[in-house]
């Protein structure tokens, strides 16, 4: 297994701990517990989570009233897209 493919192993992994956080807020609203601050959540996307957090946006239908997660989760997934993009015709 090569680096590349461990990379990306790992990214995956961590976009399923990134939608277990934002399914864990959710539920944390619902109780009315203490919740996770919303600039830990995008920052959280910005660091390659952004799939992650989009698809928790989808499915845990979280922070969908909130407009600039409308706005950043989707531009950070574009973002890591063209990044990971340029990483493949580097080293494949």
């Amino acid at each position: 297994m090569n680096y590349v493919n461990i990379f990306f192993v790992c990214l995956i992994i961590y976009n399923i701990a990134v939608m277990i956080v934002y399914g864990v807020d959710k539920a944390h609203s619902r109780k009315r517990r203490r919740r996770i601050r919303e600039s830990t959540l995008l920052l959280l996307a910005f660091c390659f989570g952004g799939v992650g957090s989009f698809l928790a946006m989808i499915v845990f239908n979280h922070k969908t009233a909130k407009m600039k997660f409308w706005v950043w989760v989707p531009f950070f997934c574009l973002l890591q897209a063209f990044i990971l993009l340029k990483i493949c015709k580097l080293y494949l």
